[in-house]
């Protein structure tokens, strides 16, 4: 029982402590940047196969279409989004 609640705890802890990333651009309406993430994931879904680089190569097109539609990646707590 106690072994099960500390687990927990230390759980919660240190899913408090997480660092997260989000893609900002100041003065953007939140349904631009949903479009706007909407279009590059679509056209990072578009890269044909690649072995075992495919999955970089889409990461890689979606975060190049984000920045040139002027977002930074900005790194965030996990009480940033509250």
């Amino acid at each position: 029982m106690w072994s099960s609640l500390v687990t927990l705890l230390a759980l919660l802890l240190l899913t408090g402590c997480t660092v997260r990333y989000a893609w900002e651009r100041p003065g953007v309406a939140e349904s631009e940047r949903q479009r706007d993430n909407y279009e590059c994931n679509r056209d990072a879904a578009m890269v044909p196969p690649q072995g075992a680089f495919t999955a970089l190569m889409k990461r890689n097109m979606y975060e190049d279409c984000m920045r040139s539609k002027g977002y930074q990646l900005k790194e965030k707590s996990w009480w940033g989004y509250l």
